[in-house]
């Protein structure tokens, strides 16, 4: 572990403990609110959370591909509102649902992400994806029209300097679209440490619509908006899943068993928090 000597927004050293569970540490900064781990996981320890088994573990997610699907459709109608089509960039794209859903509507489309897997899975599509990170891959600057992070931004070391590098990597009016966790959502504030934000070890950063837009404005971006993500509905099976690996008892994973056989396959609307998802557009 390394400690955090000062806050990556202001630079400022007057950390508050949020709270402490075994060694992980989560702090807020009083001068911007920034919530962070501290001290953060050093360069080996952030490798080994994202082993396979990480990668496994999603396996609940991908089973509902149509949800995303329909989901990613609905941004790019979102993007398509507000920007032309032209070349788009997607950091973190996982198994390609965007990608292919851009590809499809005309978009010269590229993905980065880190799961080799997942790079394989899209490159068995068709779809043009780098395995990596954004500072591993070496991009042109002003090469994008669209950059989109989706639930990305939470598990970088710094997320000024990831909003900075997609900023170099934007041509000039293009089009940042992100989404992260709403440190400000109701859920967070009832379920306090039990939040199903802080259960992600590979989550460093906890952010809310002002600090998201301080570090925006930081950045360089010009027009900001900033609203709450739209739902996504997703089968019981999927929730479920997600609960027995929150709480991995026997109790819950039989009793998660047996529902999922009799109503797995059930839609349903969100049950989290319809609130629980920062969505942004910001211009370069």
């Amino acid at each position: 572990m390394v400690n955090l000597n000062s806050c990556p927004l202001c630079q400022q050293k007057n950390f508050q403990r949020v709270f402490k569970k075994g060694r992980r540490q989560i702090v807020r900064c009083l001068n911007d609110n920034l919530v962070v781990v501290n001290p953060k996981p050093t360069r080996e320890e952030i490798a080994r959370l994202y082993s396979p088994k990480y990668f496994r573990s999603l396996n609940p997610y991908l089973k509902d591909h149509q949800a995303h699907l329909k989901y990613f459709r609905q941004k790019l109608d979102q993007i398509e509102k507000r920007i032309k089509k032209g070349s788009l960039l997607d950091v973190g794209c996982g198994w390609g649902f965007l990608l292919s859903e851009a590809q499809k509507r005309g978009w010269s489309a590229l993905g980065i992400d880190l799961s080799y897997s997942a790079v394989a899975s899209c490159r068995r599509q068709g779809l043009k994806v780098k395995q990596g990170t954004l500072k591993t891959a070496k991009l042109p600057s002003r090469n994008f029209t669209v950059i989109t992070s989706f639930q990305t931004i939470e598990h970088v070391t710094n997320p000024l300097v990831h909003l900075q590098e997609i900023y170099r990597l934007l041509k000039p009016g293009g089009l940042l679209v992100m989404t992260t966790p709403n440190y400000d959502s109701w859920t967070r504030i009832l379920m306090g440490e039990n939040w199903f934000g802080y259960r992600h070890q590979e989550h460093l950063f906890f952010l809310n619509p002002a600090v998201v837009r301080l570090l925006l404005e930081q950045a360089g971006y010009g027009k900001i908006e900033i609203r709450r993500d739209d739902q996504r509905v997703f089968s019981l099976s999927y929730y479920l899943t997600r609960l027995a690996g929150f709480y991995p008892t026997n109790i819950v994973k039989t009793a998660s068993d047996v529902v999922k056989r009799v109503l797995g396959n059930l839609p349903l609307p969100i049950l989290t928090d319809p609130w629980g998802d920062i969505l942004v557009f910001a211009w370069k």
